[in-house]
């Protein structure tokens, strides 16, 4: 009797021990599967992570690349005129000018009232001109500023900036005397106006443009001259209220034209 109950003793404990093993067993299983299950969650928030961070990289590089474009085109332009004129056998002059520009504003496109005006400021300007059978002179000009425009205009606490470049083809015609002998003259030309601002965001504008003024040349000696001008720019906006934006801004801006005035000082060395 007591050897039967030792061996059924013995049996219980060998029972009890399989299945303590069994249900430590199932823990683990358990702790695993959780734990996969984690890791896969944490590799789909990854992949998420990742396909954020490629497309906003994809926008900025493509931003950059619009500019870069924009700036390409303008010295192809500008180069192209340039080796065209000196082709022909023209007498060719070039130019640089330091002046100020100031002008130009924009409206609220919500319709309260708010007048966003452009910040006045010195500008850098270049021309290349080259002399016509007729006696007037061709020109290729451009013109650069860093303006601003407040910053409630976008939403922002400070200043927006701006960079406005105009670039124009067109041409001198003297009053009296010529080219060789200075005087006073009309110049103005046709082109585009480059609006850059400096928020992200923001989308660059090319809209048309043209420039008319008056002018003055003093020559200095052979080849050599000093220019003062005083030209008015006009650009054709016509924007409902999507100017610099293209969806999505905290403040639309819209306007039918901008106008800017500019006066400047060059010197001329011609070749």
């Amino acid at each position: 009797m007591a050897e039967a109950l030792i061996v059924r003793a013995s049996f219980s404990d060998d029972r009890v021990r399989r299945c303590g093993n069994g249900v430590r067993g199932g823990a683990s299983l358990a702790a695993a599967l959780t734990r996969l299950q984690e890791m896969l969650s944490g590799q789909e928030d990854m992949n998420s992570s990742l396909s954020n961070q490629l497309v906003s990289v994809t926008a900025a590089t493509v931003r950059r690349l619009q500019a870069c474009a924009g700036l390409l085109a303008r010295a192809v332009l500008v180069v192209g005129l340039a080796v065209s004129a000196a082709a022909a056998g023209a007498q060719t002059s070039v130019t640089l000018y330091g002046g100020a520009r100031g002008g130009g504003d924009f409206e609220d496109a919500s319709g309260n009232g708010n007048i966003f005006k452009l910040k006045s400021g010195g500008a850098a300007s270049a021309s290349i001109d080259w002399l016509l059978d007729d006696g007037r002179v061709g020109q290729v000009f451009y013109s650069f500023q860093r303006s601003a425009l407040p910053g409630k205009a976008f939403g922002q606490p400070v200043d927006v900036a701006v960079n406005i470049s105009y670039l124009h083809l067109g041409g001198r015609a003297y009053f009296e005397g010529d080219a060789r002998n200075g005087g006073g003259y009309v110049v103005g030309g046709l082109g585009a106006t480059f609006f850059s601002p400096g928020l992200g965001g923001l989308d660059d504008e090319i809209r048309a443009s043209a420039n008319l003024g008056i002018g003055w040349e003093w020559p200095l000696a052979r080849n050599i001259a000093l220019r003062t001008e005083l030209r008015g720019y006009l650009t054709l906006i016509n924007s409902s209220g999507q100017f610099f934006c293209s969806g999505g801004c905290v403040v639309s801006i819209r306007g039918n034209t901008v106008t800017q005035a500019e006066a400047m000082l060059g010197l001329s060395i011609g070749f």
